[in-house]
């Protein structure tokens, strides 16, 4: 369906700032960007909660769907070249990595390194996801990159990150957050493993060309 009427199925706001509470320890003054916007609905939404929430959409067509009251919050723009300040973003939360050709992808990691300050909340689309999932909402379609959970957290690995678990593991209780958001088996997440490799904690940012 239109996005606007069907993007709460994908990402629920309250349910994005408990993990990053719970991961992060951060309830309230940072600043977020979204990586693969749309028409700004989640930036809108986390804006309302007091969350300084920016976005960024490469697709012209549903971006210029954006409301009038967030055009200045939601740009026109790819996130392999991003225009945004260095570290300008506390938390990333993306879903479009995976929209990205393979030349463009590690380009594409290497930007999210460069903007953000503590860490990535990894939302793409992944091979390993359940397959009734993938079908029923036509999770491929626009895909060009697709990976298993882990060949991304290599990508992540190879460009300045590291697993936020790996630092401080809590993912029985983001476990718990998501069976209670209804984002579990059948839903998006199929076992808390998964969520072990959405997390990313900036850990250098001098890459070599």
């Amino acid at each position: 369906g239109p996005y606007g009427e069907v993007w709460r199925t994908f990402t629920d706001p309250a349910y994005l700032t408990d993990l990053i509470k719970t991961v992060w320890g951060r309830a309230k003054g940072y600043k977020l960007l979204i990586a693969g916007s749309a028409s700004g609905e989640l930036v809108g939404a986390l804006r309302e909660r007091g969350i300084d929430a920016w976005g960024i959409e490469n697709n012209r067509y549903i971006h210029g769907k954006t409301p009038k009251a967030l055009k200045k919050y939601n740009k026109l723009g790819s996130i392999a070249d991003m225009p945004f300040k260095d570290e300008e973003f506390d938390f990333v939360f993306e879903t479009s990595l995976c929209h990205l050709g393979e030349k463009q992808v590690v380009r594409g990691v290497r930007e999210l390194n460069r903007v953000v300050k503590t860490g990535v909340v990894f939302a793409s689309v992944t091979s390993d996801m359940a397959p009734a999932v993938i079908d029923r909402y036509d999770l491929l379609r626009g895909v060009k990159k697709l990976g298993t959970w882990w060949e991304w957290s290599e990508l992540f690995f190879g460009n300045g990150f590291d697993l936020s678990m790996h630092r401080r593991d809590c993912t029985d209780a983001l476990w718990t957050l998501t069976l209670a958001a209804n984002k579990g088996p059948g839903q998006w997440y199929a076992d808390s493993d998964s969520l072990r490799y959405s997390f990313f904690d900036k850990v250098d940012a001098d890459l070599d060309d």
